[in-house]
């Protein structure tokens, strides 16, 4: 095998060994885009999901900047305890470990 097979080979095989949870497909349709970084994620996500953003200062998860969203499926999808305080007013989300 050449080298450049082995690399076309690695990303299948890193997306097939990933440690993080996977999500069923139903779960994936049930969760709109805007909010899939939150799919797969326990009992933290329902209760984002669950929450009524309408008056709180960051609004509706799917508005949510880029940063925000990337850095708490981190901290949702981790097998240790984390907490993410964001923002000025350091809003603070904690996983479920």
């Amino acid at each position: 095998m050449t080298a450049h097979a082995r690399l076309a080979d690695a990303p299948k095989t890193f997306l097939a060994s990933r440690p993080w949870p996977r999500t069923a497909p139903a779960e994936r349709d049930a969760v709109s885009d805007a909010t899939a970084f939150l799919a797969g994620s326990g009992e933290a996500a329902r209760l984002i999901l669950g929450r009524d953003w309408s008056v709180h200062p960051l609004g509706h998860p799917g508005t949510w900047p880029q940063a925000l969203k990337t850095a708490l499926s981190l901290v949702l999808n981790s097998p240790e305890s984390m907490i993410l305080a964001w923002g000025p007013d350091l809003h603070v989300f904690i996983n479920d470990t």
